[in-house]
């Protein structure tokens, strides 16, 4: 995954290789440091954006599909996932 710079996408700040699928959504987190990414097999990776390391905080099979979209909440404690998958 790449993160790139919105005034010109031709420069990218970071490349995130911890998924294994296809990423659909990344979210920075209010506070900047953290970022959450979901792929297509349901995983939620958290990681840390600031530094070169790009270290992996937590992973989590949250559903059985593919993760459409996340949100932060305004602490940067929680995330709310939405996606496709067979659970309630």
């Amino acid at each position: 995954m790449f993160l790139r710079n919105i005034d010109d996408p031709s420069l990218c700040t970071h490349q995130y290789t911890g998924h294994t699928a296809v990423v659909n959504v990344a979210r920075f987190s209010p506070s900047g440091y953290y970022v959450a990414s979901g792929d297509a097999s349901g995983v939620i990776r958290i990681w840390d954006c600031v530094g070169d390391e790009m270290a992996t905080k937590g992973e989590f099979h949250i559903i059985s599909g593919p993760i459409k979209d996340l949100a932060w909440d305004g602490e940067s404690k929680r995330i709310i996932a939405v996606g496709d998958g067979k659970e309630r």
